[in-house]
């Protein structure tokens, strides 16, 4: 084959990728299988391009590498057309082996656009949660390392790379994840001299894939379902142990009733989401003196379902979590939401808090951790900071065996400066009450509207505008029987139930007429001998309150805020006499919003009434 010149030699990484890609869309669906298998075949033909024998022998023998570890798919296909084949050849000629390496060894974003949406263990594992983790584990030479649920590898790769001298295995149930973790492994397990090995085996393949495998054998892949050796908590599992274990395992995920209790886990018989059943995996196969890591989603921490609860129960009364860190949303490409960083480990008598929630770096498409932040997270991890608290266990007992770190942490330095202001009280004490919104369905509601003025209206989150209640709210033909308790007295605020950022208002209730709130709200009636309306509604719109609320919405999906957190914020309370000062300058600037949104809608109106008008004045 004739050694032409072509645009490879000036190619970057990601303009590399892009023609490999390219050469196979032309022929053929590009799968995650596709995509790895492609990327192992240029590498090799890449490792083989500067031998004599290229020409000859280059392809038939890294087709016959990958039958020998199992890699058909590509292979298969290249059999069949001899144009992809001699396509695949001319482009390894001019490709760096060194950046197709380092292509494949970073492959978990480039794949991530071919798999299908919803598994979590699909996705990449993010560089900056990979740093996190491994400072945290601290993986030491000779140590036994498992990555339960590996995914493609991202972990396994990234931990031999820091430390070579570990021992790595991979636990994986999805055999297409298990092929591309493999090539993954055989690439960074290569020596520094596989040319000359190539060189040296050139008539001997299968002589080769024995001498790399009995000198490189730091890390196994199994195609696994790791659930499959817990075993009842009150047993000893005989499955080997690990020094350290990372497991990122997919988020929410179910199954049917008897497989939850083939563990006889007795935190399993309700709920069938497994995600506590992987915390079982990994304590029953810590050594001693192991830690394990686990994320997972915020909701297992607070979450009052009988088998989240009594699964928090157990491992906090066993002495089995270390550490809980709140990460912040947006760090992986998968989802927008937070996750918890669960560090593992035998007996614990007290818990270490970190709220992380807000320490990042913005990034276009998910944020990430710099330096400067992952050493702020370290810190905390070791003593009490702004965004972290060690708590003990009648602590953890007294808040229902909650773990999520915001229910232990809170913004000191900002509570420092407001307290200055007056005595910080809770909004429990403020309140006579704090109560839910209606629950009722959008379909239940269309069919009490009324077009009519009853007397009868209801308020929604859409009535709440840049803290104003909209003046027209709709009307009910009726208030349901039983649900006089959801109708709001005057003056009440009402609060957003979900979003961020939080909206608040206050309600004003005229003679003769009932509201009521539906189920999005929250309904906060205050004792107003303590503190006055406006006044909480201007502390909430000021950017000290604004950061202390926001800062307790947190959810799956869309940001929520728990009746139990709302009623722990503090609140600066200074004399009835400095409150209606506030009060009155805050409801000033309403009245204020208010006629300049009336006379901004006017001008709206007569905007769009110029052509008509100026049409009949000719």
């Amino acid at each position: 084959m004739k050694n032409t010149t072509s645009n490879f030699e000036r190619f970057t990484d990601k303009n590399l990728e892009w023609e490999i890609l390219s050469v196979v869309k032309r022929k053929i669906e590009t799968t995650p299988i596709v995509i790895a298998e492609t990327f192992y075949i240029v590498y090799e033909l890449s490792l083989r391009k500067d031998f004599s024998w290229y020409q000859e022998h280059a392809l038939s023998d890294v087709m016959q590498l990958c039958y020998i570890h199992g890699f058909n798919t590509m292979s298969d296909y290249i059999v069949k057309d001899k144009n992809l084949a001699q396509s695949l050849l001319s482009l390894s000629q001019n490709v760096d082996s060194d950046i197709i390496r380092s292509l494949i060894l970073n492959m978990g974003e480039i794949i991530s656009g071919a798999i299908v949406r919803g598994n979590r263990r699909t996705k990449d594992m993010p560089d900056s949660i990979i740093d996190l983790t491994l400072a945290l584990l601290a993986i030491k030479s000779k140590e036994e390392v498992a990555d339960f649920c590996c995914g493609t590898g991202d972990f396994l790769v990234n931990a031999y790379m820091r430390n070579p001298e570990s021992h790595l295995t991979g636990f994986e149930i999805n055999s297409d994840f298990v092929e591309i973790s493999k090539i993954r492994k055989l690439v960074v397990l290569e020596p520094e001299n596989i040319k000359e090995l190539i060189d040296i085996y050139s008539d001997n393949l299968q002589a080769l894939v024995q001498h790399l495998e009995k000198q490189n054998n730091q890390i196994k892949i199994e195609n696994k379902d790791i659930l499959s050796d817990v075993v009842p908590l009150e047993d000893t599992n005989k499955a080997k142990k690990f020094d350290k274990i990372f497991c990122n395992p997919p988020l929410a995920l179910y199954s049917e009733t008897d497989t939850v209790k083939r563990n006889n886990l007795p935190f399993a018989d309700r709920i069938r989401t497994m995600d506590w059943n992987f915390v079982a995996g990994i304590v029953q196969r810590l050594k001693d003196n192991g830690k394990g890591i686990i994320l997972l989603p915020s909701g297992c921490a607070f979450s009052k379902l009988h088998f989240h609860r009594n699964a928090r129960e157990y491992f906090v009364n066993h002495g089995f979590i270390e550490s809980v860190i709140c990460l912040p949303k947006r760090m992986f490409h998968f989802t927008n939401i937070s996750l918890l960083l669960i560090v593992l480990s035998h007996g614990n008598e007290n818990i270490r808090f970190v709220d992380a929630s807000e320490v990042y770096e913005r990034g276009r498409r998910i944020n990430r951790f710099s330096e400067k932040n992952l050493e702020i997270i370290l810190n905390a991890l070791n003593q009490d900071t702004g965004i972290s608290k060690l708590a003990g266990k009648n602590e953890i007992v007294k808040k229902g065996f909650s773990i999520f770190p915001k229910d232990y942490v809170i913004p000191k330095e900002e509570l420092g400066v407001l307290s200055e202001y007056g005595p910080l009280m809770p909004m429990e004490e403020l309140t006579l009450s704090v109560s839910r919104g209606a629950p009722i369905m959008a379909s239940s509601l269309d069919e009490l509207s009324s077009e009519e003025d009853t007397g009868f209206d209801y308020i929604t989150l859409s009535d709440i505008q840049d803290g104003i209640m909209g003046k027209t709210l709709r009307h009910l033909t009726n208030i349901p029987k039983g649900y006089d308790k959801y109708l709001v007295g005057d003056k009440s605020i009402i609060l957003s139930k979900v979003g961020k950022p939080a909206k608040f208002a206050i309600v004003h209730v005229p003679e003769g007429r009932q509201i009521m709130a539906t189920g999005n709200l929250f309904v906060l009636e205050l004792n107003r001998d303590k503190i006055d309306p406006y006044y909480l509604l201007a502390f909430f719109d000021s950017p000290e309150g604004n950061r202390i609320l926001n800062h307790h919405y947190d959810g799956l999906t869309i940001p929520s805020i728990r009746i139990q957190s709302l009623k722990k914020i503090k609140i600066p309370v200074p004399s009835m006499e400095k409150q209606k000062i506030v009060a009155q300058k805050y409801r000033q600037y309403q009245n204020n919003l208010v006629k300049a949104k009336e006379l901004v809608q006017k001008l709206i109106q007569s905007r769009a009434d110029v052509f008509d008008e100026g049409m009949k004045e000719g």
